[in-house]
């Protein structure tokens, strides 16, 4: 009896500490966050530095890169590991390494991914949201760490995610 007692006292206290539906998020993301730092790193004028980037799919490993940029270009991309998942040839060249680039493209590319995460809300399942992450460097203001993907308020949820992670980060001097 006190087994039972105690199995619906916490199925009650976790039915009161769920969210009402009304105020579950469809979207995460921190708007004006990704708009204030986004601002910070153009006011730098930072045009020449060089950094590396990782990527982790919920189907397995992305690339790990170095890339380059002088003067607002890119001058040179560095394929820093040799295996199957780390292919550049497989990525769209014009998207420069699957969107991601200079760091001004990889704010586009998470300005491009939050647009369409918004354009398709209406398509989400009931309890299902979209999250965009963001871990900003604090003294470039540059996004150091990004997850996206999707979830459920409900039930478990796998696959669907990505983590980029922008590290050894060095302006030139």
């Amino acid at each position: 009896m006190g087994k039972l007692l105690i199995t619906a006292m916490v199925c009650i206290f976790l039915f009161a500490c769920k969210p009402p539906e009304e105020d579950r998020p469809r979207l995460v993301f921190d708007k004006a966050a990704f708009e204030r730092e986004r601002a910070a790193w153009e006011a730098q004028g930072i045009t020449s530095y060089t950094f590396e980037i990782r990527e982790f799919f919920s189907a397995g490993p992305g690339p790990h890169i170095q890339i380059t940029v002088t003067d607002g270009k890119i001058t040179d991309i560095e394929n820093l590991i040799d295996d199957e998942w780390s292919d550049l040839e497989r990525y769209d060249p014009s998207r420069l390494v699957n969107g991601w680039g200079t760091i001004s493209s990889v704010y586009d590319r998470i300005a491009e991914r939050y647009a369409n995460a918004l354009a398709y809300i209406d398509n989400y399942k009931e309890d299902e949201y979209r999250y965009i992450h963001i871990k900003y460097n604090p003294r470039y203001h540059y996004p150091e760490e990004v997850s996206e993907g999707r979830n459920s308020y409900t039930q478990p949820m796998i696959g669907g995610y990505g983590h980029y992670f922008i590290y050894d980060f060095q302006p030139a001097p």
